[in-house]
């Protein structure tokens, strides 16, 4: 890889890291928190209302934040025109979800009017953010996320700790979270001065629709992979089942923060690498085989300490969360592997293979959902999961050879694959020499892969 892509990676990447990871890092903390004054119930309704965002905000504005940051990306296209057809595209409905909050809370209906009123805000801040990552203010982008949590955090220690509000107190710390990120992205866009009528181009909203449409049924499909468990779950098992499984994806949550940080950071600098039109391949290749090292060795040194950290900082109510840790941990991996592969279909604008892949995975995933569950529980729903994103991962490696040839070192992905195995069935071996094993094996990854994590440090 090129020294001025690995410096533009590596910059894109310690900017997001600071702020994703500073704000993930509050939340993660807060989760714990809100074991110890929110029920498994509560918080079980919590987390589906959570998931129901990821589902209902890419329908409400159409995903035109996705072509919101491509095409403030791309030189040829009027970066006010871009921001101004977005949020035009998406105004029919953020209408409704307002109209749906007011009539929800006339009659009543909280859950509904709160979820209605966080779709709202999170669109709004989708399509800002987007725009502000394409013309690459990057700071800008990553401070909105600390705004988030420590609004959020403030509001959930006053309102839930504190004056003991429970599932009230977070639903307003999560509206308060969203509603100061929001405003702080508008006016760091400056949007309010150019928001008009002249700076909204039908040419261009033809151009994102035929963007951003196919990645509608794709985020639904992610989604379900994601997130249709927990309602699944919620529905065979009850609530308080769902408050534990929530639990249960706290800890792979690190890893995700790590994947998400990376994904936002290659995503910017792999549209830059597909103009090295001789390079590409080898770069692309070369990102992808060190970050199949570096998340092998985050999981290996989830699997060594994650049931200790699930014991010691939630409530005993949730303690059987660990059970189905491990492979919830493996996962977030594949999940991870697969987004790596699908930024070829963002680079190339191939958005028609992200929706087959997604649907390939989302369809395995439901399915399974549906038969493991009612059988096995919150375990059944971590197998699902894992497999939907294996067919979602295996499916992409193979489709995106239309766009670019990759090269995989196979030795790396068969040694660090078995040490995950072997990882996996030490963790659920009781005692002290099956902890030993699996502290070994993380150290020994940590070592083998110490040169590679100080040659890209240097570069």
């Amino acid at each position: 890889m090129s020294t001025e892509r690995y410096k533009e990676l590596k910059k894109n990447t310690i900017i997001i890291a600071v702020s994703n990871i500073g704000s993930k890092a509050m939340i993660f903390l807060l989760a714990p928190l809100y074991s110890f004054f929110l029920s498994p119930e509560a918080y079980g309704i919590s987390d589906i209302i959570t998931a129901s965002i990821g589902l209902f905000v890419p329908f409400i504005c159409l995903d035109i934040y996705e072509a919101t940051f491509r095409y403030a990306n791309d030189e040829t296209y009027d970066k006010r025109n871009v921001v101004c057809t977005s949020l035009w595209i998406s105004f029919p409905g953020l209408l409704v979800c307002i109209l749906t909050a007011v009539i929800a809370a006339v009659f009543g209906k909280w859950e509904i009017a709160i979820t209605s009123s966080f779709v709202a805000l999170t669109a709004i801040n989708m399509i800002l953010s987007q725009f502000l990552r394409g013309l690459k203010e990057i700071k800008v982008f990553g401070l909105s996320g600390i705004i988030n949590a420590i609004a959020l955090s403030v509001a959930s220690i006053v309102l839930v700790v504190c004056l003991k509000l429970g599932f009230k107190g977070w639903a307003l710390a999560y509206f308060t979270g969203l509603l100061c990120s929001c405003v702080y992205l508008t006016i760091k866009s400056g949007v309010l001065g150019f928001l008009t009528v002249d700076n909204i181009s039908k040419k261009y909203a033809a151009d994102f629709l035929c963007y951003c449409i196919p990645l509608i049924p794709t985020a639904a499909m992610w989604w379900i992979m994601n997130a249709s468990d927990r309602y699944i779950i919620g529905m065979t098992l009850g609530a308080g089942a769902a408050g534990i499984y929530a639990v249960s994806n706290k800890i792979p949550a690190i890893l995700s923060a790590f994947e998400r940080v990376f994904y936002q950071a290659w995503q910017t600098t792999s549209i830059e690498t597909s103009k090295e039109k001789e390079k590409a391949g080898a770069i692309y290749s070369e990102v992808f085989n060190n970050y199949f090292v570096f998340l092998s060795v985050g999981v290996l040194g989830l699997l060594v300490i994650g049931k200790q950290m699930i014991i010691a900082l939630f409530d005993k109510a949730y303690h059987n969360a660990w059970t189905c840790l491990a492979i919830l941990i493996v996962s977030v991996m594949v999940h991870a592997l697969a987004g790596n592969v699908g930024t070829l279909y963002s680079t190339y604008k191939y958005t028609k293979g992200a929706f087959y892949s997604s649907l390939s995975g989302s369809v395995t995933n439901i399915c399974l959902n549906l038969f493991f569950i009612p059988r096995f529980g919150i375990m059944g729903a971590a197998v699902a999961t894992l497999i939907g994103y294996l067919v979602t991962f295996i499916y992409r490696v193979i489709d995106v050879r239309k766009l670019i040839t990759l090269k995989y070192d196979k030795k790396k992905l068969f040694l660090y694959t078995a040490l995950i195995v072997f990882q996996v069935v030490f963790f659920y071996t009781d005692g002290l020499p099956a902890f030993l094993i699996r502290l070994i094996i993380f150290l020994g990854a940590m070592i083998s892969s110490r040169k590679l994590l100080f040659r890209i440090i240097a570069k």
